[in-house]
């Protein structure tokens, strides 16, 4: 039994699409007594749409960068979340003021933060707007920032893993930086699940974003040709299609 994990935006969905062929081919992975299991950034609430919409055959659902699993059925296996002092030291830090928004996710919800709504909302996706007073109900997962430019975000994350080292993680890609709790990364959240299998002969990661990187070197690690070349130095081989790993390794 091998377990393969990917990323979904810019790998197995390219341009917004993903191809007939690759569903086919993880159907095929799947059938063949293989482990396939999905890790994006995303909260559930907005997975199951596109696990739907493709009809991918997922065996568990890796959301918001590792914070939360969960199995076929939708059913949480395993989870942290940030504590509320984080939370509030996160949306009140100075240093990240000119984020285009807070987007705070819980488990059934993904709300953008008061404040943040002038227009700027349309380049991501949420259920509410939440007002601050409202905050201390929650159960966060992750907390989604986001920047102008990649170079902007390269800049941002350098001061901020100092300040926060210690304190929670931080998850970078082009020009996101996603907050989650202390040690949780997509791989953190992989190797939760792989120690529910004895008799795995590999574990093949692959993904496009530097919150794929961890995952990409800990395990068999593929990238994209798009990928940066930070992210390529780390992986043992650059694809244009998860196909060519399905089928290398099926």
């Amino acid at each position: 039994m091998k377990l393969l994990v990917s990323d979904y935006d810019g790998t197995i969905s390219i341009d917004g699409e993903v191809s007939k062929k690759t569903i086919d081919k993880l159907r095929q992975w799947v059938e063949a007594g293989n482990l396939f299991v999905l890790a994006t950034g995303r909260s559930l609430n907005i997975t199951t749409g596109i696990i739907e919409k493709d009809q991918l055959p997922v065996d568990y659902i890796i959301c918001n960068n590792g914070s939360v699993t969960y199995d076929a059925n939708y059913k949480v296996i395993n989870e942290s979340t940030l504590s509320m002092d984080i939370v509030n030291m996160i949306i009140n830090d100075s240093t990240i003021q000119n984020s285009h928004y807070f987007v705070i996710s819980e488990e059934k919800e993904r709300y953008l933060l008061e404040g943040y709504q002038e227009g700027k909302e349309t380049i991501n996706y949420y259920t509410k707007i939440l007002k601050r007073k409202d905050l201390n109900d929650l159960h966060v997962y992750a907390i989604d920032t986001r920047y102008d430019t990649a170079e902007i975000m390269k800049k941002k994350e350098t001061i901020l893993r100092d300040k926060y080292d210690g304190i929670a993680s931080i998850n970078p890609n082009i020009e996101t930086i996603d907050f989650t709790p202390l040690g949780v990364t997509k791989d953190s959240a992989v190797q939760k699940i792989v120690k529910k299998y004895k008799d795995l002969e590999s574990i093949i990661a692959v993904g496009d974003g530097l919150n794929d990187l961890i995952m990409i070197e800990n395990n068999i690690g593929y990238t994209m040709e798009w990928a940066t070349q930070e992210i390529k130095d780390k992986a043992i081989g650059v694809i244009t299609s998860i196909d060519e790993i399905l089928d290398k390794y099926m």
